[in-house]
């Protein structure tokens, strides 16, 4: 037998074995996992297609313990444009240029940020 016969001859008992595996396992629980593994190109090998499943039921089980467990507070928020003086000094250099203070009329910055306002910071050199 030629080395390529021999190759392709235990290529296709790994592929036996693994729609073997994959047939043998819950429809009901693993049947998308088993699609989704049937569906690559070119057959996961058995030991691939056996960690794919091990996680997946893995996962399941953690989200079925978190169902059981109290439930997680439910919070909300809302993120408000840049108005505060925090957020102006974190706008592109485009958005930057459009405000203007109405303090000390100056372009770059609006009355959140104005120095002469808020007093210069640390690291501004004058």
């Amino acid at each position: 037998m030629s080395l390529e016969d021999y190759y392709n001859k235990l290529n296709d008992r790994d592929e036996e074995l693994l729609l073997q595996f994959l047939g043998g396992i819950d429809d009901e629980l693993y049947g998308v996992v088993r699609s989704n593994l049937l569906s690559r190109l070119p057959l996961p090998s058995l030991d691939k297609a056996y960690m794919v499943l091990s996680l997946d039921e893995t996962s399941k089980a953690l989200a079925c313990d978190k169902e059981i467990s109290s439930p997680l507070p439910v919070h909300s928020f809302s993120i408000q444009a840049a108005t505060t003086p925090l957020a102006a000094p974190y706008l592109d250099r485009a958005q930057r240029a459009k405000l203007m203070c109405t303090h000390c009329p100056q372009r770059g910055h609006d009355t959140t940020t104005c120095f002469k306002i808020h007093g210069y910071s640390d690291w501004w050199e004058e």
